[in-house]
Formats: C-alpha cells, structure tokens, sequence
C-alpha cells in the first residue's frame, strides 16, 4: 500500500506543488465547521484549464484531485454541494490496488454532491477531463 501511494504522488502534479502561494490557491477543505463529520478530513485540489487568467493546467488528463481521509469506525457520506454536477473516479492506482475490493464501495455521486467511503480508510478521486 506504501509503494500505491508513493506511485500517487509520483503520478500527481497537484500532490507536489512547491510553493504555500499554490497551494492556498488550489487546495479547498469542506467538512467543515460545527456540523462537520468527527474524524473526516475532505480535500479537494484543483487543477486549471489552461485559459489565460485561470489556474496553470498542470495535468491535462485530470480536472482534479479529491481526497478523504475516514479515520472513523463506520462508512461516512456526506453531501458536498460544490461537488455537484462534476464526475469523480477512485484513482486508477487504487482501482488496481490491493485494497480495490474495499475502495470499489467509495464513490461521488453528480447528481447530488455526495461523496460516500468506507471505513478506516484514505480515498483519493480524480475529475477525468472531458475529451
């Protein structure tokens, strides 16, 4: 599992951003604040398009990363409305993982934001750019 996430960050632009200036311009929590989900962390790092006064596209193959961090006992889902309308996959290296049969069950549903994962577990989403 240790080799699946060093592969990840290899793999991931947006995981090696060098300067605090990219980050805090990239990287947005939700979760959240006084109703936020005890033992949660939910991530998403964006990428651009590459239109001028936008964001540096730093990989063409991806609109986006979105990580959750479960540290809890139980399957958490929680409805995220800035995620609506956009289409997420388990990364491909976690597809393929050896923890695949368990991450399958992790998912972010369009229709309503909704981002639900297992137990116990670090899920990371990639946005696939539209061909």
């Amino acid at each position: 599992m240790f080799r699946e996430w060093l592969t990840i960050r290899r793999d991931e632009p947006l995981l090696r951003l060098r300067t605090a200036a990219s980050i805090a311009e990239r990287l947005r929590f939700y979760n959240t604040g006084p109703d936020q989900v005890p033992g949660v962390i939910v991530m998403h790092l964006r990428d651009g398009d590459g239109s001028s006064g936008g964001l540096a596209d730093l990989d063409p193959d991806s609109g986006g990363l979105l990580v959750v961090f479960n540290a809890s006992p139980r399957r958490v889902n929680l409805a995220i409305e800035e995620l609506v309308g956009s289409t997420w996959l388990l990364h491909p290296v976690q597809a393929q993982g050896v923890d695949a049969e368990t991450l399958r069950g992790a998912y972010v549903t369009a229709a309503n934001g909704r981002v639900s994962v297992p137990a116990l577990s670090t899920v990371v989403f990639t946005a696939p750019v539209a061909p």
